[in-house]
């Protein structure tokens, strides 16, 4: 399932690079910048996830990450450990896209001031940088599992490994080190979506107020590029967060759930797919270029991608 996963994945976040590149008209011209950014983590993620095949699991130790691919099963503590960052380091940026998006889409909105295309590019590297070391500091915190007997005891009567030698890592809250981190995810995390809210709220407020001063096509504009960003904004905590909760509860609780450890990794696999497929299907212009890419050329597909008047407003949209 995985493999499916990653394939499809692959092809459609490369489609949605391919859409993105090409020219658009008005506030989607300057929001593909940040689609190129977003997608091309999503793409990274997706080839990571297939080559890793990654399963965090919430276990009585803590949580328990394991790589799943029957090819790197022999993989030495050092390098498991290595891989689990990496998996995490697609994890984090996930996340981390969701609010570079909004932020942007709040200083072009809220602020009038888009930036340029370099400005925004150097802004997207200096959140992968901070998603970088939030997950590569994981090499110095997380326990190799097979190091320690007291976590290969408690993998000895889990159905889901019976039979199979796996390379896995621990993050354990007992640890000082391992607990810092986890706190400091859960910051991060909290950093995001406040940025997202805070974000949405002040967007929504800003066309609220120059509404009359946009044209019809410019307001139908934003508000397709908001419900995009609103569903993908959704999507990690439903794929990721309520598999978190589920396998948290099932440790508190001491009730094994190696059911959950399973969905919550295919469903995080599927991020990167639902991410793109909101693209291709909400946005207008990129639903219509997405259908010419697949031959469908006959197709009556509506656009509202006319042009956009020239307002004061909306060149400040236009600009990036």
């Amino acid at each position: 399932m995985e493999v499916i996963y990653g394939v499809v994945s692959i092809l459609l976040n490369g489609a949605v690079l391919i859409v993105a590149t090409q020219k658009h008209k008005g506030i989607f011209n300057s929001y593909s910048t940040l689609v190129i950014c977003t997608t091309f983590t999503d793409l990274c993620f997706s080839i990571i996830n297939l080559i890793v095949m990654e399963v965090p699991e919430c276990r009585d130790s803590g949580i328990f990450f394991f790589n799943d691919n029957p090819l790197i099963s022999g993989a030495s503590s050092a390098t498991a450990l290595k891989l689990t960052s990496l998996w995490l380091l697609g994890v984090y940026t996930s996340i981390m896209n969701i609010g570079f998006q909004f932020y942007h889409r709040y200083k072009v909105i809220a602020k009038g001031c888009p930036g340029s295309r370099k400005e925004v590019f150097i802004s997207f590297g200096i959140c992968l940088s901070i998603s970088f070391v939030l997950s590569f500091s994981e090499i110095f915190t997380l326990i190799p599992g097979r190091e320690n007997e007291n976590y290969v005891k408690e993998l000895e009567d889990d159905i889901m490994f019976d039979g199979k030698v796996v390379s896995f890592s621990v993050s354990d809250p007992k640890n000082p080190k391992c607990l810092f981190h986890l706190m400091l995810s859960q910051i991060f995390i909290t950093a995001v979506y406040g940025t997202v809210i805070y974000c949405s709220v002040s967007i929504m407020k800003a066309l609220g107020s120059a509404g009359s001063k946009m044209s019809k096509n410019t307001i139908q504009g934003n508000r397709t590029l908001n419900r995009a960003m609103f569903i993908q904004a959704v999507f990690p905590f439903v794929l990721i967060g309520i598999p978190y909760v589920f396998g948290l509860l099932g440790t508190f609780l001491h009730i094994k759930l190696p059911v959950v450890a399973l969905v919550g990794s295919l469903l995080m696999a599927f991020l990167p797919i639902a991410n793109a497929l909101t693209l291709l299907t909400t946005i207008p212009s990129y639903r219509r270029k997405f259908f010419e890419i697949l031959g469908i050329k006959g197709s009556k597909i509506q656009s509202s991608t006319t042009q956009i008047s020239r307002t004061k407003v909306s060149d400040t949209n236009e600009a990036l």
